[in-house]
């Protein structure tokens, strides 16, 4: 073991830190109270565009028949599927990259 070693397994805190911009706290804690929730989530729900008592309510609670169909959201959905069918027939390795993006 090299005597170094120690320093890479100490947990470190990364430099980064969340902010919740704009904050709108009263609504945030309207929404809190509603809903039985803290104060944060209900301001993320906020900035998802939730910025009413019934637009949280429905972002909260989404029904299945309030959602958009997949091939709307997504125009290459059907593409992918018919490639990945094609490969898993075919036994080839398939290998699936994705990247998750906050934008509000």
């Amino acid at each position: 073991m090299y005597a170094d070693a120690r320093r890479y397994t100490e947990p470190r805190l990364p430099n980064q830190r969340w902010q919740m911009y704009p904050a709108n706290p009263t609504l945030a804690q309207r929404i809190a109270n509603t809903h039985q929730l803290s104060p944060l989530i209900a301001q993320v729900a906020i900035n998802r565009g939730a910025d009413s008592l019934g637009k949280a309510r429905d972002y909260l609670n989404p029904e299945l028949l309030d959602l958009p169909h997949p091939l709307e959201e997504f125009p290459d959905l059907a593409f992918s599927i018919e490639l990945l069918e094609s490969a898993i027939a075919s036994g080839e390795k398939i290998a699936i990259c994705g990247v998750i993006v906050a934008t509000n």
